[in-house]
């Protein structure tokens, strides 16, 4: 999947009919960072279509900065 591309389009259970408005929850988002994939198209309409680079997810990333790690104790 590194590099790869995810093809995305929404449809009403019912009626079939396209979502305009799909995208990612945030738990899905950091799937789709941590696959290592490059790029997500999401349908929007029969012929429109938006192009999101991953990147834009990360610098987005709603999950706390927990600061560097500190280097584990030598002493038991």
């Amino acid at each position: 999947m590194v590099g790869g591309t995810l093809y995305l389009v929404g449809r009403d259970a019912q009626t079939g009919e396209l979502l305009g408005d799909a995208t990612s929850c945030s738990m899905c988002r950091r799937q789709v960072i941590n696959a290592g994939l490059e790029r997500v198209v999401i349908r929007r309409t029969k012929t429109e279509f938006d192009v999101v680079p991953v990147e834009d997810w990360v610098a987005e990333d709603d999950f706390p900065d927990f600061g560097p790690m500190e280097e584990p104790s030598s002493q038991p």
